[in-house]
């Protein structure tokens, strides 16, 4: 009797333990299954909503207690709206970490510190309508770093406000004082929409047609910046991370930073034609990927970050030309503004020069080439962007060393074919939040 008792309890033994494997081996498949179909992902997307919708309540609500404060009860909250609202959305228990971590413009703009980044702490980089800056780091990290030093070691890259998304359009930019009328004579498009002709074969990009992927791309970074009012771009000329000596040599496998002191990406081409961003085959240096894909590897979209890397739109450099039209240039001709002039606020003519060698950020009579903490928008390296010149081209901003301020400031348009590349064209990166 005792030894069938004994088999029993022995045969249950290991149905409990096969039970336990196989609902382990269940759990694990609902677990993949769940992470494929992407719920988990909308479900971390849909707490993100939710945070952000109520921390814009808390800095709403702020902003009705403020407008009936006195001026003593302002000066007793640092006389800035942005500092009291930001105080009670730590009060409200936001501000903790990178995925809750919020800052707040005196208009009452939100705006998201994106996870794996931390918000400047450094004077200077603090305010939003001074462009605010953030590290990829931690605020532990930052703290126990020096200013100078964090520029160099970590990924900075400083927020665009669009806070009313009709703003949020390509504008024409200028040379010798006077406007290019490159985009409102319809010789610019975006996201380019023509018919081509490569190599015998007429090719039209559309969203049904979409070759170089960036009409889908387009569309996602355009209702960001409309839900989040605003993006972030690189504060430097896409950088190097191991290249080393005066150039960065094509066919270094490198990787993309946005970091002071830099060897910039130069000798790089868009892509390898108007229909395509594939590797363009060099006869002189081999397969060379274009601005566009270096810029994408940088946060691609199924990175654990926040944001999604892409190079610079036209729209968004307009974006930030509009941003930084209030800043003067005491050497400029038209209304002394920088975006008319930027003579004296960039690297032109170099040669001999404390940066002749074209390295990121490095500072120009007091640091007159950063422009609310953005650094070289105007000289230096011309800058690829994703938009279109006619049908052949694609459109270069912010002039390079090769010209002057005054007939090729920060915002003037050039064309170039996408497989060109030349020692002075290098390539910006912008952020949008997922």
């Amino acid at each position: 009797m005792n030894r069938k008792v004994n088999k029993r309890r022995g045969i249950s033994l290991i149905t409990l333990v096969i039970t336990i494997i196989v609902m382990g081996i269940l759990a694990t498949a609902v677990i993949l299954s769940l992470n494929s179909s992407g719920i988990i992902d909308r479900a971390h997307k849909a707490k993100k909503d939710t945070n952000y919708s109520s921390a814009k309540e808390v800095v709403t609500l702020a902003r009705a207690d403020w407008d009936l404060m006195t001026d003593s009860e302002k000066a007793e909250s640092g006389n800035s709206f942005s500092t009291y609202a930001e105080n009670r959305l730590i009060g409200a228990g936001f501000n903790e970490n990178g995925e809750d971590s919020y800052r707040v413009s005196d208009s009452g703009n939100v705006v998201i510190i994106p996870k794996g980044f931390v918000a400047s702490i450094y004077e200077g980089e603090k305010k939003i309508s001074e462009g605010l800056v953030i590290y990829e780091t931690d605020l532990k990290t930052l703290e126990s770093t020096e200013q100078e030093d964090a520029m160099k070691l970590y990924n900075q890259y400083v927020w665009i406000p669009v806070e009313n998304i009709s703003d949020f359009v390509r504008r024409d930019g200028y040379s010798d004082g006077s406007l290019q009328k490159i985009v409102s004579s319809a010789k610019a498009t975006e996201p380019f929409n023509k018919e081509v002709t490569i190599e015998e074969e007429t090719i039209t990009l559309s969203k049904t047609n979409d070759l170089t992927g960036e009409h889908a791309e387009y569309e996602k970074m355009y209702n960001s910046v409309k839900k989040y009012g605003g993006f972030y771009i690189a504060r430097y000329e896409a950088g190097d991370e191991i290249a080393t000596g005066t150039y960065r040599q094509p066919g270094e496998d490198g990787k993309v930073v946005s970091k002071k002191d830099k060897v910039p990406y130069n000798q790089t081409p868009w892509g390898k034609s108007m229909v395509s961003t594939e590797p363009y085959d060099n006869p002189t240096f081999g397969s060379m990927d274009g601005a566009v894909e270096l810029s994408r590897s940088v946060y691609p979209e199924s990175s654990d970050y926040t944001v999604v890397s892409t190079l610079i739109y036209g729209v968004e450099w307009d974006a930030a030309i509009k941003f930084l039209s209030d800043v003067q240039n005491p050497d400029g001709i038209k209304s002394n503004i920088y975006i008319y002039d930027s003579t004296n606020m960039g690297w032109y003519g170099i040669i001999n020069s404390p940066n002749e060698y074209h390295r990121t950020g490095i500072d120009l009579n007091g640091s007159k080439n950063k422009t609310k903490n953005i650094y070289d928008m105007a000289g230096n390296l011309g800058e690829w962007t994703m938009e279109a010149h006619l049908t052949d081209k694609r459109v270069v901003r912010g002039g390079d060393a090769n010209y002057t301020g005054k007939f090729f400031p920060a915002s003037i348009r050039m064309g170039y074919t996408t497989i060109q590349s030349a020692s002075l064209l290098g390539f910006r990166v912008a952020l949008y939040l997922k």
